[in-house]
């Protein structure tokens, strides 16, 4: 579960099924990439030949609550 706040809105996140948690070597992504991403995307990792992006959720509420 998440909580944010923003703009004295309160919205929380609930997640109801957790089926694989695994530990994420995050790489550096190019500053432009992450510049781009408007604080929404905060590193890029792999994930065996899978790539996975991290994404700030807090940040990602903030700009989409009106």
């Amino acid at each position: 579960a998440a909580a944010v706040v923003s703009g004295g809105q309160h919205l929380g996140l609930i997640v109801d099924d957790v089926q694989d948690v695994q530990d994420l070597e995050v790489l550096p992504a190019e500053r432009e990439v992450l510049a781009s991403t408007d604080g929404l995307l905060t590193g890029v990792g792999r994930l065996g030949e899978e790539v996975v992006l991290v994404i700030d959720i807090p940040e990602l509420v903030r700009q989409t609550l009106p």
